[in-house]
């Protein structure tokens, strides 16, 4: 089992697969979108991450 280096470590079977990690992104980032735009309907926000990947 090898293991990652980071704030923890985490042993590699343990990890998430990208494409649940990307999912989790992709709603929280539409989530505080959705949240700004009503908290400030004339801001104007950049492109999405999840969207440029």
């Amino acid at each position: 089992m090898k293991l990652v280096e980071g704030h923890r470590l985490w042993a590699t079977a343990d990890l998430p697969a990208e494409a649940t990690v990307r999912r989790i992104i992709a709603d929280l980032d539409r989530r505080v979108r959705d949240l700004l735009v009503e908290l400030v309907p004339d801001l104007e926000l950049p492109p999405s991450v999840p969207d440029r990947a």
